[in-house]
């Protein structure tokens, strides 16, 4: 009896020290809202704060990735404007968020110099996205398998803002930036705690 009670002791010794917060059944919008990586707007559910089931913008993807980075407050007040040719489209609250993106290189513009603020955003482009944020380099012919590789996993030709979501967790959850340190962006950023190896 003795010895039972003692191995169930050390199982919830050991289950304790592992993170409670990454249960399978959340999806990534969840985690991601939960450890206060992006707040969303009104809305009764998290999924209808982000909003999951719309199609992921460029203009919505720029934002995103400047709030996932910890930088929406310094972001919305960037002034100094993009200098894509098709900026004088951009809507008036996505015109700070994509400079600030351009500015860390984080996104990029298309061959003929425009941005497409409007246009849904392909897998290959949010892979782009997540590692230029993370310090990457890559081939952008080869990056979704780049993405792989480091345990980012997207698809798909036009992604919800769920799908992308799922691909954003990992990015800050799972991969470690390409640092010295290692760390995730999540535990850089102090939202996640460093993991415990048992």
């Amino acid at each position: 009896m003795k010895r039972v009670l003692s191995l169930v002791l050390a199982l919830v010794l050991v289950l304790g020290m592992m993170p409670t917060a990454f249960a399978a059944d959340m999806t990534g919008a969840q985690h991601l809202y939960d450890h206060g990586f992006i707040t969303g707007k009104d809305g009764a559910t998290v999924d209808a704060k982000l909003d999951v089931n719309a199609k992921l913008t460029r203009a919505q993807l720029a934002a995103l990735i400047a709030e996932l980075n910890g930088a929406k407050e310094e972001a919305a007040a960037f002034a100094q404007p993009a200098d894509f040719t098709d900026a004088d489209t951009f809507q008036d609250w996505a015109k700070p968020f994509i400079a600030y993106a351009q500015q860390n290189e984080w996104m990029n513009g298309y061959p003929d110099g425009t941005f497409k603020a409007d246009a849904e955003v392909p897998a290959k482009q949010l892979a782009a996205v997540l590692l230029n944020a993370l310090g990457y380099e890559f081939e952008y012919a080869t990056v979704l398998e780049t993405a792989a590789g480091l345990g980012i996993v997207v698809e798909g030709d036009a992604l919800t803002r769920g799908e992308a979501f799922e691909a954003m967790w990992t990015a800050v959850s799972e991969v470690p930036m390409n640092t010295e340190a290692g760390l995730t962006l999540g535990v850089f950023l102090g939202k996640l705690e460093p993991a415990t190896h048992v």
